[in-house]
């Protein structure tokens, strides 16, 4: 190295050394001097204000009242190579915490005990002749944490030197744990807030859609009040919102909920909502614009009833909004004549004012009050007689009566006249995406039925009900794997499919439906179920779009392969093995899983695969037992804190391989694998006033954990619910109760337990 870089070096180092023991590099944070045990583990968080890292090597850390420490109380040492990043916060304890990051140091004097109605601390770079750099030897930090509560208190300002001042910190509000020594605090990271007096400002309001506003606060704002309707005030015409909803990650965001506006400029209001700590927003003032387009084909024409089996027709028109906006379509007219504006040649009439259409929906226009539809949208005569003719028709749908946008239709092309003369069936387009056409193909007669008796037979108001004239085709799939119920799903693929046959099944299968397939089929009468027979389920209304599932049939025990048609489709499913399988369960432990499973009874089986998120890890030879039997498998090459999918399937002699189940498992690091049902001593026991009881859950359970005294009074129910399977540990206080011998009683299905405790004040 030349002369000149190696004294660059020296120097570069001689600065970083130099600037390292700066007084105020390094600040005092953070104090845990009263945790929630009867014997303290204090500890203290320090934080590196500099842009460079700093090597903390043999720093020390009093609460001594002289330096260099004469033992009057204690000085701990930071140990070797301990190096705190450039921003960062490092906690310094004399004992184990727990914290993750946490730095043991070394006792070098007496005694580091903090005291709980304050204490000084001082922070030197060395244990003799060192550099103050944060703390002090005479002021204390404020006692401001309540006692035994396991709070911290943290510097307001992370930054700011060593002060004794109780403005300058505040007890921590961050919830750290639930349960343990430490409460409330940050340890290893930035501090939580101080409270002040400054009340929270509105910075912005936006509208989202014209159902949603975001209202944006200068800090983060208290929940209750945040999401208190009656704190937002909208002008013009909306008034308070129908929700409020505090986001769940930016707390001074509020999203606000409205019934649709139309397009306007709007002003919001806030009043009495509070930041974290209680100051309230006065005459808060934010504005918005709502300012919703409508394109061509935004609105659509879907389906037309314009000759219902009455002699004097009750004539209707659905459209449907295809955005994902809701869209005020006041004042929209639908017109069958063939000018625009219309000229009285034929009819227009006009949505009523304060009619909005839900992104997605449907609605039915009509000029008259309908029998038996409700919800119908009345609209008025604008020109001339608004009637739909019976041999086809124009529709044209406009955003105006006069200077508005052509949305859907024409005033030229006719719909197809498909629907036979007084039936009371409604035309359907389609494919509801596509704009207007008069192409008879691009239309079809409603097939779905609607009532028996009335003016409307056939048709799907407020629905997606079209069954074009495409071949009927659908496709058959296994839905839930027996043996013995196997249940099928059907998926529409075109047309309108009103049957699905099985054939070729074992000896004895019974068809019948549930669930979702019960609403319009059944099981055709007459199907025995013997080799060769088919059996057929029907529909009452066909299925033109989605899926259906429920088709379930019942096999005995045979190997088949069962054939399916659905419409002009046809296809085979693997009929099931011979296994009736029982459950299947996974526990993760530390770096390992076990897997259970049983069956109910199993032959003409190979063995049972295996599969990790869908790679195979193991195969297990099946026993072929006619009353079932029992099976395991510890899964050795898992890492802890990954989640896992576990595949159980089964392989016949065949070769058939069906898939029987699915299970998830996490494996972490001191979690063990459980064997069997086990209530645990408590411990400490005796105790006080807390203490820790352990069980063990083999499978999930139905839980409950109870505490009573000997006279059998019950004391207090520390569970009742669901648990998974694995080792738990629930913490019982006792501070409430006096001293003497209680019992614990654990019951987890069929399993009970019950011991002792002691609790000794």
């Amino acid at each position: 190295m030349s002369r000149f870089w190696m004294i660059l070096a020296a120097l570069c180092l001689t600065a970083s050394l130099s600037f390292a023991q700066v007084p105020g590099s390094v600040v005092i944070t953070e104090v845990m001097y009263d945790d929630t045990a009867s014997t303290d583990f204090e500890w203290v968080e320090i934080h590196n204000t500099t842009g460079a890292p700093i090597n903390l090597t043999d720093w020390v850390l009093l609460d001594d009242s002289v330096y260099p420490a004469d033992g009057g109380e204690g000085a701990i040492m930071i140990p070797v190579g301990t190096t705190i990043g450039a921003g960062d916060y490092m906690v310094l304890a004399r004992d184990n915490t727990g914290i993750p990051g946490a730095v043991v140091c070394v006792q070098i004097s007496n005694t580091w005990t903090l005291g709980n109605s304050g204490d000084n601390l001082a922070l030197y770079s060395a244990a003799t002749n060192g550099t103050l750099i944060d703390g002090s030897l005479t002021v204390q930090f404020p006692d401001l944490a309540g006692t035994n509560l396991g709070n911290s208190i943290e510097k307001c300002d992370p930054n700011a030197m060593w002060t004794g001042d109780a403005a300058a910190w505040h007890e921590s509000t961050n919830i750290y744990s639930a349960t343990g020594r430490y409460r409330k605090c940050t340890p290893g990271f930035a501090n939580s807030a101080c409270a002040d007096a400054i009340p929270p400002t509105v910075v912005s309001c936006v509208s989202v859609t014209n159902t949603t506003i975001d209202v944006l606060f200068s800090e983060s704002v208290e929940i209750t009040s945040a999401e208190t309707e009656a704190n937002y005030d909208i002008t013009p015409g909306i008034g308070a919102p129908l929700s409020a909803l505090r986001d769940g990650t930016n707390h001074a965001l509020v999203h606000l909920t409205v019934a649709p506006m139309p397009n306007n400029n709007y002003t919001v209001t806030v009043n009495d909502v509070a930041d974290l700590w209680g100051n309230l927003t006065v005459d808060g003032i934010c504005q918005f614009t709502v300012n919703v387009t409508v394109n061509p084909g935004d609105v659509v024409i879907t389906e037309v009833m314009y000759d219902d089996t009455a002699s004097t027709d009750a004539e209707w028109v659905e459209i449907l909004n295809q955005t994902s906006t809701t869209l005020d379509i006041s004042g929209w007219v639908l017109s069958d004549d063939d000018v625009y504006p219309g000229n009285g040649g034929e009819g227009v009439i006009q949505v009523p004012a304060g009619t909005f259409l839900a992104a997605g929906a449907r609605a039915i226009l009509s000029r008259v009050d309908l029998p038996v539809i409700t919800g119908e949208i009345i609209c008025a005569p604008v020109i001339g007689s608004w009637t739909l003719g019976n041999s086809g028709d124009n529709l044209a749908l406009f955003t105006a009566a006069t200077g508005g946008q052509l949305v859907d239709g024409s005033l030229t092309v006719f719909y197809p006249d498909l629907a036979f003369g007084n039936a009371g069936n409604s035309i359907e387009k389609c494919n509801p995406d596509e704009g207007w056409t008069g192409d008879p193909a691009a239309w079809t007669e409603t097939q779905v039925s609607f009532a028996l008796v009335g003016q409307y037979r056939h048709c799907t108001p407020y629905d997606q009900g079209f069954c074009c004239p495409d071949p009927a085709a659908g496709t058959i799939s296994v839905s839930t794997f027996g043996p013995p119920w196997w249940e099928y799903t059907l998926t529409h693929v075109s047309g309108c499919i009103d049957e699905v046959v099985f054939t070729n099944f074992c000896a004895g299968t019974v068809g019948s439906v549930t669930g979702e397939a019960t609403t319009f089929w059944s099981v055709l009468p007459g199907g025995d179920g013997n080799d060769g027979d088919s059996i057929i389920f029907v529909a009452a209304q066909p299925l033109n779009y989605g899926t259906v599932t429920g088709f379930v049939l019942y096999h005995p025990w045979c190997d088949d392969i069962v054939n399916w048609t659905a419409g002009g489709n046809s296809g085979s499913v693997d009929g099931p093995l011979p296994v009736e399988f029982g459950n299947f369960s996974a526990v993760a432990g530390n770096g390992e899983v076990l897997l259970n499973w049983n069956t109910i009874s199993e032959s003409e089986l190979e063995k049972f695969e295996i599969r990790r998120d869908g790679m195979l890890i193991a195969n297990v030879n099946a026993r072929n037992s006619e009353t079932g039997a029992t099976y395991s498998y510890t899964d050795e090459t898992v890492v802890n804190d990954v989640d896992y999918t576990y595949e159980l399937s089964v392989v016949g002699l065949n070769g058939e391989r069906n898939v029987l189940a699915t299970q998830s498992a996490t494996p972490r690091s001191g979690n063990s694998i459980v064997t069997e049902f086990a209530l645990h001593q408590n411990y400490p026991n005796p105790f006080n006033p807390e203490t820790s009881i352990r069980f063990d859950l083999v499978e999930n359970s139905l839980v409950n954990l109870t505490i009573y005294n000997v006279a059998g009074q019950e004391v207090a129910t520390l569970v009742n619910g669901n648990l998974t399977a694995g080792s738990h540990t629930v913490n019982f206080d006792g501070a409430n109760l006096t001293s003497g011998v209680y019992l614990y009683r654990l019951t987890a299905g069929e399993f009970t337990s019950t011991m002792k405790m002691v609790l000794l004040k």
